[in-house]
């Protein structure tokens, strides 16, 4: 589940996935409360609801400006940032459980990492996917377009240095023009 608008892009796990497992939970702690009072197995399966329920609340997958975050734990936080230039591919794995309850997997490849990062019961995973993919492709065109602006104005200077060289051979300018206009350029 989203917690917030789609402009926030946080995403959460899925939470009809997260009622069911509270709804199984409870219903084993229900029936040794019933048979037996209050025991032991009930504080048990009290905890694992408690855990769940935590687990739920703490958790989520933000899609930022420069990379995707995960958040994870609320006594002891898991935080990994995953910038968009070490992401190579995502994959999004769907059951036929998560098909009916859209919900699944979310795997992250960084590297030379093969295993990937994943990310399990994440609400709408084909959306998270699509939305990293798109991230990626604006760092892509971001990142080019940098190389490319670094690139002319290397061409342009080299292009400006044989116009002057050209100039000084033909006696245009002066050598220690040449060599002052040189510095300029090539910022010395």
């Amino acid at each position: 589940m989203q917690e917030q608008d789609m402009d926030q892009n946080v995403f959460k796990m899925n939470k009809t996935l997260f009622e069911i497992k509270i709804a199984i939970l409870s219903l084993f702690c229900l029936i040794p409360l019933i048979a037996t009072g209050f025991s032991f197995i009930t504080i048990v399966f009290l905890c694992l609801i408690l855990v769940i329920v935590l687990d739920f609340i703490y958790t989520s997958i933000t899609i930022g400006k420069n990379g995707v975050e995960y958040r994870r734990g609320w006594l002891s936080t898991t935080f990994k940032q995953i910038p968009y230039d070490k992401i190579n591919s995502v994959d999004a794995k769907i059951s036929l459980m998560g098909n009916l309850l859209d919900y699944g997997k979310i795997w992250i490849f960084t590297g030379n990492d093969a295993d990937g990062i994943g990310f399990k019961s994440i609400d709408k995973p084909n959306v998270l996917r699509q939305l990293i993919e798109n991230e990626l492709e604006k760092d892509k065109h971001k990142r080019g377009s940098i190389i490319l602006s670094d690139d002319k104005h290397k061409i342009s200077s080299a292009d400006e240095l044989e116009k002057l060289a050209k100039l000084r051979d033909k006696g245009i300018i002066t050598e220690e023009e040449f060599v002052a206009k040189k510095r300029q350029i090539l910022d010395l």
